[in-house]
């Protein structure tokens, strides 16, 4: 005698008659399975439960973990509750196998190793907890062995590449095992004839002593992985190295409004930057808002790129280390040159018998760009500097006649005063830059 299928007919107010069916009953469309919640028409056209949800009797379709519920009772996995409309473990159990929730055992409490006894590799605490033993990894809340951990024979191990021999998990033939548990079958170091054999080494290269080593603007990860530095190749922002780095156009760039510096670092611009006040700008120490609303560096200040002043004579420190100048120091704040040293510019300190004696201005010669110290020696003006202790430049500020005198690139005579050129912008006595990134 063969199975009866059984389907109910409706009939709507607009005179169309629907066909509900039940689970494992024929059906054209879901609207068909309609009169069991949580079920839909299969691709050979029989009403089913939808992924996550358990088949009871012909009727019924109840949550399994991680299904849609509404309350406790939807959900068909012992020891399950309704969580935020989906079904989950209780507190204390996980999620094994066979969609069942087991009781959780690791970080549980116990007096002895035999209480951890049901996971495998687990061992009491000194503070009663369940936990794994030495070289053994918590995975899914067991404990799976890593290379040279004890295995059972065909015991998974936690290392890819790797398998259980003589009860120790090892790396598989033609494989080798470098540090942070990995099997790897070529690694950085190893020997090499041509650079195809390093390929499967990302962005490295066989050296001149056959090694395969990390390639020019890239630098080593692991034993198995080189991690670009800026402008090394790259295919996702992960392999760039520098932090706020990306990768554009394949290459490892700085992001916007961050610029490279010598230690392959990104920093972020702040000088030439808008603002109001110069409480706006990064250092206020050695930074100030200019009158066209830009942070720049105080005139007792250089900049040594787009992103930082250094206090050069005068500037203000904390000690002697922040002093850009050689042989200055830190005396009160403030950067002066060391004893029997002469200040002969803002950024250049000489020994004081290397500078000629004078007792008025016209004795340096050049009046427009030296002058007679204190001491009654020979320095060079504000808004100079001393080339080879022989002669002062104008920087930006300086006194000039053409724009071949003027020292700072991307720098002009202009009124007989070295500015920067047009379209760049000023950031400190010493550097004109053309964009402010």
């Amino acid at each position: 005698m063969g199975f009866v299928t059984y389907r109910l007919k409706v009939s709507t107010t607009s005179g169309f008659t629907i066909v509900l069916a039940f689970l494992g009953d024929f059906c054209e469309t879901d609207y068909d399975c309609g009169i069991v919640n949580h079920s839909k028409c299969s691709e050979d056209h029989k009403c089913e439960c939808r992924p996550n949800y358990a088949t009871i009797g012909k009727s019924l379709c109840l949550s399994q973990q991680n299904g849609f519920c509404l309350s406790n009772e939807e959900c068909t996995a012992q020891n399950s509750v309704c969580i935020n409309s989906k079904c989950g473990c209780k507190l204390n159990f996980i999620l094994g196998s066979e969609n069942k929730c087991e009781p959780k055992q690791l970080d549980t409490f116990c007096n002895s190793d035999e209480d951890c006894a049901i996971v495998n590799h687990a061992k009491c605490s000194k503070d009663k907890k369940c936990i794994c033993r030495p070289n053994n990894v918590v995975i899914n809340e067991t404990c799976v062995p890593m290379i040279n951990g004890f295995c059972w024979g065909g015991e998974p191990c936690a290392a890819e590449n790797s398998v259980c021999m003589n009860q120790t998990c090892q790396c598989k033939e033609g494989f080798k095992f470098i540090p942070d548990n990995y099997c790897v079958k070529t690694y950085l170091g190893m020997p090499c004839q041509k650079n195809q054999d390093c390929e499967e080494i990302r962005n490295a290269k066989c050296s001149e002593d056959k090694e395969c080593v990390c390639e020019l603007n890239a630098i080593k990860l692991n034993q198995s992985m080189c991690i670009s530095l800026i402008n090394g190749s790259c295919e996702n922002d992960q392999e760039c190295a520098p932090e706020n780095s990306i990768c554009m156009n394949n290459e490892c760039q700085c992001k916007l409004n961050y610029v490279p510096t010598h230690k392959n670092q990104c920093e972020q611009v702040t000088l030439g930057k808008p603002c109001e006040k110069t409480l706006n700008c990064r250092d206020v120490w050695h930074e100030t808002c200019s009158e066209d609303k830009r942070c720049v560096c105080k005139s007792n200040s250089m900049a040594l790129n787009k992103t930082s002043c250094v206090p050069i004579i005068g500037g203000f420190c904390f000690e002697d280390e922040h002093c850009y100048v050689d042989n200055s120091y830190c005396p009160a704040y403030n950067c002066k040159c060391r004893p029997n040293y002469i200040e002969i510019s803002k950024n250049q300190c000489v020994l004081d018998y290397s500078l000629t004696p004078c007792q008025n201005d016209e004795d340096c010669g050049d009046i427009k760009r030296r002058e007679c110290s204190e001491h009654n020696q020979c320095v060079c003006k504000p808004n100079t500097i001393s080339l080879y202790n022989s002669k002062c430049v104008p920087i930006i500020g300086g006194f000039c006649i053409n724009d071949e005198e003027c020292y700072v690139n991307n720098s002009v005579c202009i009124d007989n005063r070295c500015q920067c050129k047009l379209n760049y912008y000023f950031l400190s006595n010493y550097l004109c830059v053309e964009s402010i990134r």
